[in-house]
């Protein structure tokens, strides 16, 4: 038994339902349009327990459409307030935070204004793993009846107090029909007309006139733990007056002629989209592909990617986080991920950390495609900067930067701290181990000599992963000795700081400090020769810079270029930067110039 059939009680009563029209379906061609075996309604009480699909796993599903939404311009939900069609309700619902131990209810209630309301959520299976994986395994023995190869499987979540469906009396696809899970806590009704008579009566005309037509409807009470079928071929309209969630699972039949243009419509369609027809054509000729073997490699490709998707084809795969896999196939040039990454880190102020989801999700395919295309565009020698032998950058954007990092054995015989936070992806094929060690810098004061490096031996990047490391906190050894030819992306953030140790790869200990920033750098040299020109005009610059928030061994640097030119100016500096300086290494270091000089240093003005 798997983790998700244990919540429903009598599936065998579902399947039971459709294996006897099945039976009287295979009487003749299969064909529920011109010769459609209608089936039956059947209401089934107490089948299933409500919280198959709880408030927790609602709260995920809109958390996903959330990001989702922030990246695509695609409407994954409709909402309809007082029966009217409310594009305006969907960014109250996506962005209203949940309280506290809130519940579902409370919350859609709450972000829809109190008004009555029907939110419609398609394919649901798209963007929640655990509706993917509870739908699919729950339905496993239907498809096996119905024949899994025809079968198809999607999802609808009903959420609302609307009353009448907001569409009114309404026909759903022939080939189609609906298993309705009902999670309640309030019943649902739901209306049903023969299509002969509801036609003659001209139903389509009085479709919102509910009092008009019910005299002619077939009426069901469905409650919270019901499941209800709603076969094809009949008119239907709900009537949830209070608030309830229902999650209807479409059931789709196909005939072979339907599949067949499914597979040319999207199968064979995707794959010209995705390479063009002369690359494919170049593709075979060089393989030796015939026609029919290329037709038949289609075919086979297409089915077996419905088969993994256990008859959902609008799945995402598993292994996403918080993306559609299709999604994830889009992102092949540069200006696509940038668009993604600026989107993302907006919506997080800035946040470097934000963009892991985003980097999650690209495939070693992905990154190919990237790169192919800087290739294509002859980028990488016009516009982009080579940082050393081993490393080339790709991208850069405000706290988001992209580089190609070679491994292989160096000759230098020191390790330098990572002044940036960094996520790192293997898009090999194979493992890559490095040596990994551990480093302890004062943040508050990096010019304090740090302890000797800690050893944890070798880290192993898994082909395809994502890893994250802190700045001033993780170096990775990069110059090991290693297959020459395997390399990695990393992606960094701004610097998190002005300096940065050298290490001795040997003997582990720090050396020296760096400046990071070549602008700082420059600058300081600059300040330190106005100071040994005793020009008095940079008086006031060296001041404005001492008290900045630049780098603070450059503000220093003002103040000893200050000191050689405006003595009298540079003490009041010191008392200054010694009383109120948010730098804690520089109000120390101004207290100590002040107190080896005999001045007071709690001096008041």
């Amino acid at each position: 038994m798997n983790a998700y059939i244990k919540y429903v009680k009598k599936f065998n009563e579902v399947c039971e339902h459709y294996q006897m029209h099945k039976i009287r379906e295979d009487e003749q061609v299969y064909d529920p349009v011109n010769k459609p075996v209608i089936m039956s309604a059947k209401l089934i009480k107490e089948a299933f327990n409500p919280e198959l699909f709880s408030d927790d796993a609602l709260f995920s599903l809109f958390n996903i459409l959330k990001k989702e939404m922030m990246v695509s311009q695609e409407s994954l939900i409709r909402v309809y307030i007082e029966g009217r069609l409310s594009a305006e309700h969907i960014d109250p619902i996506l962005y209203t935070e949940p309280n506290e131990n809130e519940t579902f209810e409370s919350w859609i209630s709450r972000a829809t204004g109190g008004e009555r309301f029907c939110v419609i959520v398609n394919d649901t299976e798209r963007w929640s793993d655990y509706i993917f994986q509870a739908v699919s395994s729950i339905f496993a023995p239907l498809r096996k009846i119905l024949g899994e190869r025809n079968t198809f499987i999607g999802t609808c979540l009903f959420i609302g107090n609307y009353g009448y469906t907001p569409f009114g009396v309404h026909l759903d696809d022939p080939y189609s029909s609906v298993v309705h899970f009902h999670c309640g806590p309030n019943a649902k009704e739901m209306s049903l007309f023969n299509k002969d008579v509801f036609e003659k009566i001209e139903g389509i005309k009085y479709r919102f006139n509910m009092d008009k037509l019910r005299p002619y409807a077939d009426n069901w009470i469905i409650e919270a733990g019901d499941i209800f079928i709603l076969p094809p071929h009949h008119y239907h309209i709900g009537n949830t007056p209070q608030y309830s969630v229902g999650m209807g699972i479409v059931v789709n039949r196909e005939t072979e002629d339907r599949l067949e243009n499914m597979l040319i419509n999207k199968g064979i369609a995707q794959s010209i989209a995705k390479k063009g027809i002369d690359n494919l054509i170049i593709e075979a000729e060089e393989k030796n592909i015939s026609l029919s073997d290329w037709l038949r490699a289609s075919r086979d490709s297409y089915f077996t990617s419905l088969y993994e998707k256990q008859g959902l084809p609008k799945a995402g795969q598993s292994k996403r986080l918080h993306f559609d896999e299709q999604e994830a196939e889009e992102i092949s040039k540069l200006d696509q991920l940038e668009k993604i990454i600026t989107k993302k880190m907006a919506d997080n102020g800035g946040d470097f950390w934000s963009v892991g989801e985003v980097l999650a999700k690209l495939s070693r395919d992905n990154i190919i495609d990237i790169l192919n295309d800087l290739l294509e565009k002859k980028e990488i020698t016009d516009k982009y900067e080579l940082l050393s032998e081993d490393s080339i950058y790709i991208h850069r954007q405000k706290n988001f930067n992209l580089l190609v990092r070679f491994i292989g054995k160096t000759n230098n015989e020191r390790l330098y701290v990572n002044e940036f936070d960094t996520f790192i992806i293997n898009p090999s094929q194979e493992a890559i181990q490095v040596p990994y060690y551990k480093c302890k810098i004062n943040h508050n004061d990096p010019f304090v000599q740090p302890e000797a490096l800690t050893s944890l031996g070798v880290f192993t990047f898994e082909p395809n992963q994502l890893y994250s490391f802190k700045a001033y906190e993780d170096i990775l050894d990069f110059g090991y000795e290693n297959r020459n030819g395997s390399f990695l992306l990393i992606a960094h953030s701004e610097a998190k700081g002005w300096i940065s140790w050298i290490y001795d790869r040997m003997s582990l200990q720090p050396v020296e400090t760096i400046c990071t920033n070549l602008s700082a750098s420059r600058i300081q040299l600059y300040v330190r020769l106005l100071g040994a020109m005793k020009y008095h005009g940079a008086s006031t610059v060296l001041e404005k810079l001492a008290t900045s928030d630049y780098a603070n061994f450059v503000r220093w640097e003002a103040v000893e270029s200050l000191a050689q030119i405006d003595s009298a100016a540079c003490l009041e500096l010191l008392h200054q930067i010694a009383r109120e300086d948010t730098d804690t290494m520089m109000r120390e270091t101004a207290k100590n110039s002040l107190r080896l000089n005999g001045f007071d240093v709690v001096r008041e003005d």
